[in-house]
């Protein structure tokens, strides 16, 4: 996966299972864990450096939830990306349909729409019995994304806020006016300060990617 993170073929066989064996559900992933090299100053034949084994990526739990509303609250709430996740061919087909058109260009703010989707057409399984991926960390991938943030903290937040506009605009004219008046309250639920900065520490710490 990319060139520096890696799926476990054992934790995708099991994900493909339970899609086989679960028909109400969209996607599923295992334990996603992450590690980084050391350099190894002593030994000169230690060409990459020691494995050194980190934290669960994401510890969130499944997204159950039986209305599609109900499920894209429970995933803003946590804020833990199925980005990786094995998905069934048509639904991946869906939401990248709808990603093109949205024309969004910040990765963060792809990712997101990505798991909105996800969470609107279908239940996500996140299995925490099957090691899944080993998601390798970067420390100046991390210290980008930092300045990144910082530099355009103001343009970005408005630009997360008008994708969920949006979003929840879409999902409240498809299920229905009654519906939309709820899709409000979650934004505004969402756009308060400390949800909002809750997402934006998970991004500093690399937490979504």
């Amino acid at each position: 996966a990319n060139n520096d993170d890696f799926y476990i073929l054992s934790g995708l066989a099991e994900a493909v299972e339970f899609l086989k064996r679960n028909s109400d559900w969209e996607a599923s992933a295992g334990i996603i864990r992450d590690f980084s090299l050391i350099n190894s100053a002593e030994d000169s034949d230690n060409t990459y450096g020691t494995v050194r084994f980190g934290d669960v990526l994401y510890k969130s739990t499944s997204i159950d939830d039986s209305a599609p509303l109900s499920r894209v609250s429970h995933f803003l709430l946590t804020n833990e990306s199925f980005w990786h996740s094995v998905y069934r061919t048509r639904t991946l087909f869906s939401i990248y349909s709808d990603a093109v058109k949205t024309q969004v260009n910040d990765f963060v703010l792809y990712e997101l729409f990505i798991n909105l989707k996800s969470a609107e057409l279908g239940k996500l399984n996140r299995n925490k019995n099957s090691m899944f991926m080993l998601h390798q960390v970067h420390a100046e991938m991390e210290a980008y994304k930092i300045n990144y943030l910082e530099q355009q903290n103001k343009e970005w937040k408005d630009a997360y806020d008008s994708l969920l506009d949006s979003f929840f605009h879409s999902v409240g004219i498809a299920e229905g006016e009654q519906n939309y008046g709820y899709t409000v309250k979650i934004h505004q639920k969402i756009a308060q300060e400390t949800i909002f900065a809750k997402f934006r520490s998970a991004l500093e710490f690399g937490s979504l990617s």
